[in-house]
C-alpha cells in the first residue's frame, strides 16, 4: 500500500465507515466491482460506480424504469442462453448418461422458469394490474360502515340488530 494511500485511509472515522457500510449505493458497488474485476480483468472505479449507480436509484425514483427495465431484458436473454445450453447438453447425454442428462435437464428447466418470471415481471412493471375494489364506499354525506363477518346463526343475527339498533340511537 502507498504512503498516500494508507495516509488516506487513517482519515477515515468510525462514523465515516459506519454509513459507507449503510450505504446501498456503496456497497453494492463495491459488491459489483468484487464480481466484475474477475470478468473484466481490471478493477473499476468505485466512486465513479457509486455516482452512477445513484443516478440510476434517482431515476427511478422519478418514475423512470428504463434502467430496470433493460436489467431485466438483458438477464432474461442470458438466462435463456443457459437454457438452451443446458438442454443441448442434456440432450447429448440423452442415451449413455441418464443422470447427467438429468441434471442439466433440470437446470435447463430452472433457467426456463427463470426467464419466464423475468419476462413476467417486465410486463408487470409496464402494465400494473388494475385493482378492482371489492367495496367502493361513495357517498355526499355523513357515512358508517360496518366492516364484520356476517353472523352465522340466528340468534348471532338479532344480537348483531339489537347491536346496531342501539349504536343508531345513540348517535
Amino acid at each position: 500500500m502507498t504512503q498516500a494511500r494508507t495516509k488516506e485511509m487513517q482519515t477515515i472515522t468510525p462514523v465515516d465507515l459506519a454509513t459507507l457500510a449503510m450505504d446501498a449505493s456503496a456497497t453494492n458497488g463495491m459488491v459489483t466491482q468484487m464480481f466484475t474485476s474477475k470478468t473484466m480483468g481490471v478493477s473499476l472505479d468505485l466512486p465513479r460506480m457509486v455516482t452512477t449507480l445513484n443516478q440510476q436509484v434517482k431515476d427511478l425514483q422519478e418514475g423512470d424504469s428504463s434502467q430496470t427495465e433493460s436489467i431485466l431484458f438483458s438477464q432474461a436473454v442470458t438466462l435463456n442462453a443457459i437454457f438452451l445450453e443446458m438442454a443441448r447438453r442434456a440432450a447429448l447425454n440423452m442415451n449413455e448418461h441418464i443422470h447427467a442428462t438429468e441434471a442439466y435437464m433440470r437446470m435447463a428447466l430452472r433457467a426456463q422458469n427463470q426467464v419466464r418470471l423475468t419476462l413476467e415481471t417486465i410486463n408487470t412493471i409496464k402494465n400494473p394490474p388494475v385493482v378492482i375494489a371489492k367495496q367502493a364506499n361513495i357517498t355526499s354525506g355523513p357515512q358508517q360502515v360496518n366492516n364484520v363477518l356476517a353472523p352465522q346463526t340466528l340468534g348471532e343475527q338479532i344480537q348483531l340488530s339489537k347491536e346496531q339498533h342501539e349504536l343508531h340511537q345513540n348517535a
